[in-house]
């Protein structure tokens, strides 16, 4: 595969890696809000974790983000000194990252 096909690739990749966890959380975090979910006492708190829940169902369900806020993404990368795509790499984050934002629907 020549550098310009795998940089589309790779971008592709990314853009769907980025949609997806803006509409699923980690299995590990779901877990850590059930637990909390079940050792809370307050009546106002629990209706929270039950309205987070219910937002993160329907994110799935409707292939909708599941929190629609302002922040900034930030990558942690690490590759080996032999990979291929180093000096593409930021520019194609970013462009997966806009790709994402342009697929993801954001209201119905």
């Amino acid at each position: 595969m020549d550098k310009e096909k795998a940089v589309q690739k790779m971008t592709e990749v990314m853009a769907k890696f980025v949609g997806y966890t803006g509409k699923v959380l980690p299995d590990d975090m779901t877990a850590k809000l059930h637990e909390l979910a079940e050792r809370e006492t307050q009546p106002l708190a629990k209706e929270i974790y039950e309205t987070m829940f219910e937002n993160q169902r329907l994110a799935k369900q409707l292939d909708r983000p599941s929190c629609q806020d302002t922040g900034v993404i930030q990558f942690f990368v690490r590759y080996g000194a032999n990979f291929p795509l180093i000096g593409e790499l930021e520019e194609l984050l970013r462009e997966a990252v806009l790709q994402a934002t342009r697929e993801a629907p954001t209201s119905p």
